[in-house]
């Protein structure tokens, strides 16, 4: 970390363990999510196609009589 990233961190009072932990725990839920994706490729890609192939399978519920609601 450069010197005066700490400094002025200091100077603002500002918790740079809680603010490093915050960082670090996102990076880590960003990684997994992106691990999980890559593992999981080949059945979300075979979900794509089923579902251009037959449509969406909630479609009858999702054009029901509150389908258009708050759009203008």
């Amino acid at each position: 970390m450069a010197e005066t990233t700490v400094v002025d961190a200091r100077k603002l009072n500002l918790n740079m363990s809680a603010i490093a932990d915050a960082a670090i725990q996102e990076a880590v839920r960003q990684a997994r999510r992106e691990e999980w994706k890559q593992e999981h490729a080949d059945a979300l890609a075979a979900q794509d196609d089923w579902q251009d192939q037959h449509g969406h399978p909630f479609r009858a519920i999702m054009a029901g009589p509150f389908s258009g609601a708050g759009q203008s």
